[in-house]
């Protein structure tokens, strides 16, 4: 599946994400989404599965790039600090 025109709007302003390009799949009762996207203010990867007993595991990681808005980047300090590789990790497991 592919987002075209992608564009994440924020109250510190837009971003026009580029293409997102996702695989979705169900198989033995799980749903599952592995995905990414690539463009100048940003570059991530994600994946997430759903449990047919409504447990689910979603993990992302997101590069800044060249083009991210100064009103952003300034805010990247919220979220800690990057890997050795400049990504910014999320890591979730619930219960819906």
């Amino acid at each position: 599946m592919t987002w075209s025109g992608s564009r994440a709007l924020t109250p510190l302003g837009d971003l026009d994400l580029g293409p997102v390009i996702a695989q979705v799949s169900c198989t033995d009762n799980t749903i599952s989404v592995t995905g990414d996207q690539n463009s100048p203010v940003a570059q991530s990867e994600f994946s997430a599965t759903l449990q047919a007993n409504s447990t689910y595991n979603a993990k992302a990681w997101f590069i800044p790039g060249d083009e991210l808005p100064d009103s952003m980047r300034n805010q990247l300090r919220w979220l800690g600090n990057p890997d050795g590789e400049g990504r910014y990790q999320f890591d979730q497991n619930g219960r819906l």
